[in-house]
């Protein structure tokens, strides 16, 4: 049963427009099996109902809609899912004005100019730019690289994904250096280290590794946001460093985000254990927890989250639980690589739960956005500026 509302809402947009692909089609045609996705099918095309739905958006109250969608999809049965979900679908389609919008032409959710502008940025890409010990810089995008760099290494990358192998015998001062992977905004890309350890770097990140791992330890350096699946050596301890904290494991995995622009840094872990520390407090983690750090000697708090959706954009997924409007959108400010801006609204205030495809365009996301809060949206050059309706 189909329960991700961002599909729900393209499958009966597309239908509505007649621009169901195939493949589409036949997956609308399954949805309609149930007889509440039927009957709000029959709905949407009923001239009459359409017509009271229009005279009812102007006393529409976008929050109390959403908060009663969330107060619904709490209880995890099926059962009840599906009729939340039907409900959800019926009030954000119809209700959250994406009739209206249709109706009209100049676009009671958001601006012509404004969606037009919206469906040209695209979703970010595999693209990474490495920078040897040597000073050499390599670019990696989705096509196939083959290099050997004397006394270095090795590298490999063919669709984004990057495989490095040093040199076997680098000079004592070559070994001892860092390489540096870094992603731009509107990038991401996945790296396997010399031991085997599998990297994912996610936009605006970036990772410093020693030429070859030599000693006691293996240790990187991060900025930004990146999942590792280390591989386990339990002689040789893996220790990520990033500005405001330092994690230590043997094999595991798990999510590091640590981002300049943002004041909380945070380790979650998926598989395994760890221990998180900075310059005067250190806790050890299990499955299902993060921890929290600002830095400096300051107490770190830990809780227990949904480690998977955590590290969902690793499967091309923006997932978010009661997750503060500013928090969500600094994400996609870094995938679709622009600016935000607010006016007259504070995002902090906002807590949203759902998932978005990372595939789609920022027209998408701007009109999820638009049919499920009282945000308004605009673009200025390559800022979004977010508003209060």
């Amino acid at each position: 049963m189909l329960t991700d509302l961002s599909r729900l809402i393209h499958l009966f947009r597309q239908s509505y427009r007649g621009r169901l692909t195939p493949q589409e089609r036949q997956e609308f045609d399954r949805l309609l099996e149930e007889k509440h996705f039927a009957e709000l099918d029959r709905r949407l095309h009923d001239n009459d109902y359409i017509l009271s739905k229009i005279q009812e958006y102007n006393t529409y109250d976008h929050r109390r809609a959403f908060r009663r969608f969330r107060r619904a999809t709490l209880g995890s049965r099926l059962y009840r899912l599906r009729y939340a979900v039907a409900g959800a679908a019926a009030a954000v389609l119809v209700a959250g004005g994406l009739l209206i919008r249709i109706s009209d032409p100049g676009g009671r959710i958001a601006e012509k100019r404004t969606m037009e502008q919206a469906e040209k940025i695209l979703p970010g890409t595999k693209k990474a730019q490495l920078k040897l010990a040597n000073g050499e810089v390599i670019a990696f995008a989705d096509s196939a690289v083959e290099r050997k760099v004397d006394g270095i290494g090795s590298l490999s990358s063919e669709g984004g994904d990057i495989v490095y192998t040093s040199a076997e015998e680098p000079s004592a001062e070559i070994a001892a250096a860092y390489n540096e992977l870094s992603v731009p905004r509107g990038g991401e890309c996945t790296f396997t280290l010399d031991d085997g350890t599998k990297v994912w770097l996610n936009s605006d990140s970036r990772l410093e590794y020693p030429v070859r791992f030599d000693g006691r330890e293996r240790r990187v350096r991060v900025e930004g946001e990146v999942f590792f699946r280390v591989s386990h050596d339990t002689a040789h301890p893996f220790v990520v460093e990033t500005p405001k904290m330092q994690v230590t494991v043997c094999g595991t995995s798990f999510n590091v985000r640590d981002f300049a622009d943002e004041k909380m840094a945070t380790t979650t872990l998926v598989t395994g254990k760890v221990d998180v520390g900075n310059t005067s407090h250190r806790v050890t983690l299990t499955p299902g927890y993060q921890a929290l750090a600002s830095g400096g000697n300051a107490m770190m708090n830990v809780k227990k989250v949904d480690a998977n959706a955590v590290s969902a954009w690793t499967e091309n997924k923006f997932v978010f639980w009661q997750q503060g409007f500013d928090e969500i959108l600094a994400s996609i400010a870094r995938w679709y690589d622009i600016r935000i801006e607010y006016e007259n609204i504070d995002p902090a205030s906002y807590s949203l739960t759902g998932k978005i495809p990372r595939d789609c365009t920022l027209a998408d996301v701007i009109e999820l956005f638009e049919m499920i809060t009282d945000a308004s949206f605009r673009i200025e050059d390559d800022t979004l500026i977010v508003s209060r309706k």
